[in-house]
C-alpha cells in the first residue's frame, strides 16, 4: 500500500486549491495523493480507471450535480468502498437526505471551514486505512477460500456455459463461440484495470449474451438471407427475452449476464438497441461484451453470411470506435490483437484442446 488517493471534485478552482492546501496538512502514516477536477465527467473517467479511496465532492455543479455523480459512481465496478464526502449548505437536509440513501459516507459545509474539514477528513482516512489494511491481513485466509471453492466455480461455470449452448445450438453456432467471447472478455476487463472477481464474473456472464434467441422462431433465427424490418424488430427482441431470463437472480453473475444480455447490442453513439442509451449509460460489462462478440460472430459463417478475415473484422472494429463501440475499450482491444488471435486460435472448433472441459458442440471424443 503506497499511498492514499483522493479525487477533490468542484467546478470553483479556488476551492480546489484550497481543500489541496488542507490536506497537505493532515499528518498520516502513509503518503496522501490528491487528484483535483473542475468537470465531474472528467472525474469519473479518472476514477472508473484507477484506484481511489476518498472523494469529496460539491453538490452544485453544472451538468451532474453531487446526487447525480453518486449515482454515476454506483454504476462502476468495485467502487463501492470509496468514501464519499459531499460539500453542502448547511440548510439542505433533502439533499443530505438523498446522498445518504445513495450511499454518501459524510457532509461538509460550505464555505468550508478547516476546523471542520481536517479532522473530518482524517478520520475517515484512518477508517478507510484499516479497511485497507484488514483487507491485507485477510489476503490468506482468502486464497484458501477461493481454493476451496474452485470446484464449486468449476461447477458453475459448467452449467452456465450448457444453458448457453441452448441458444447457441438453435442459432447453428458452436460451444467455440461463446468460449471465445468469454475469454475475450476476461482479457479486456484485466486490461482494463478492474479486478480479478469482476474479469472472472464477466468470464463466466458474458456466455450468456444470446439466450434470449431461445424466444425468437425458427423461420427467423435461420433465416438464410437478409431479414425484413419486421422479422429483425422481432430479432431484436432477443435481448429483452434474455433480460426476462436472468434477472431477478440473487446470484451475483447472473444479474452481471442479464444486464449483458440486454444491454450488448446498445452502441455508444445511441444508434443500438433495444433502447438507444449512448456511451456510459451502457454497463461497461455490455459494452466489453459488445466488442468481443462482433469480432467473433463476423469471423464466423452464418446462415445468411460467409466468415470475414480476421484483418477485415480488426479494422471494422477500429473505424466504429466512437461509434458502435466504446473507444477506450477498442483502443484496448487493438492494443491487445495478437493475444485475441492467439485466443482464437487455441479455441477453434479444429484446435485439439477446444472442449477439453466440456466437450461440446464439437462433434469430437472426450479428450
Amino acid at each position: 500500500m503506497e499511498n492514499i488517493t483522493i479525487v477533490l471534485i468542484d467546478d470553483q478552482a479556488f476551492f480546489l486549491i484550497f481543500m489541496e492546501e488542507l490536506i497537505k496538512q493532515i499528518d498520516f502514516p502513509i503518503p496522501i495523493k490528491t487528484k483535483s477536477f473542475d468537470n465531474p465527467e472528467d472525474a469519473l473517467d479518472f476514477i472508473e480507471e484507477n484506484s481511489v479511496d476518498m472523494i469529496i465532492s460539491d453538490y452544485v455543479m453544472p451538468e451532474i450535480n453531487g446526487i447525480d455523480l453518486i449515482k454515476e459512481l454506483k454504476k462502476l465496478p468495485d467502487k463501492e468502498s470509496v468514501i464519499f464526502i459531499m460539500v453542502t449548505a448547511e440548510h439542505a437536509r433533502n439533499v443530505k437526505r438523498e446522498a445518504l440513501e445513495l450511499g454518501a459516507t459524510d457532509f461538509l459545509t460550505k464555505p468550508i471551514d478547516k476546523l471542520e474539514f481536517l479532522p473530518k477528513v482524517k478520520n475517515l482516512l484512518h477508517l478507510r486505512l484499516k479497511e485497507k489494511l484488514l483487507q491485507n491481513k485477510t489476503s490468506l485466509l482468502k486464497y484458501e477460500i477461493e481454493r476451496n471453492l474452485k470446484e464449486i466455480k468449476t461447477r458453475d461455470r459448467e452449467i452456465i456455459l450448457r444453458l448457453s449452448m441452448a441458444a447457441e445450438f438453435r442459432d447453428e453456432m458452436t460451444g467455440d463461440h461463446i468460449e471465445r467471447v468469454a475469454s475475450y472478455s476476461k482479457l479486456i476487463a484485466r486490461k482494463l484495470g478492474f479486478s480479478n472477481e469482476f474479469s472472472e464474473d464477466i468470464y463466466l456472464a458474458s456466455p450468456l449474451h444470446d439466450i434470449g434467441k431461445i424466444g425468437i422462431p425458427d423461420n427467423i433465427l435461420k433465416k438464410k438471407g437478409k431479414l425484413s424490418i419486421e422479422e429483425f424488430e422481432i430479432m431484436k427482441k432477443h435481448t429483452i427475452y434474455g433480460f426476462r431470463l436472468l434477472s431477478n437472480s440473487k446470484v451475483k453473475v447472473i444479474h452481471m449476464a442479464a444486464k449483458i444480455a440486454l444491454y450488448h447490442h446498445e452502441n455508444w453513439d445511441g444508434t443500438g438497441y433495444p433502447y438507444g442509451l449512448r456511451g456510459k449509460e451502457i454497463p461497461i460489462e455490455a459494452r466489453i461484451v459488445s466488442v468481443t462478440d462482433v469480432f467473433d460472430a463476423l469471423g464466423e459463417v452464418r446462415p445468411y453470411k460467409k466468415g470475414w478475415k480476421a484483418e477485415k473484422v480488426i479494422k471494422f472494429i477500429e473505424e466504429n470506435a466512437g461509434k458502435k463501440f466504446d473507444p477506450k475499450i477498442t483502443e484496448i482491444f487493438l492494443q491487445s490483437k495478437e493475444e485475441i488471435l492467439k485466443i482464437k486460435e487455441e479455441l477453434s472448433s479444429e484446435h485439439p484442446y477446444f472442449g477439453s472441459l466440456l466437450n461440446l458442440g464439437t462433434g469430437k471424443k472426450p479428450i
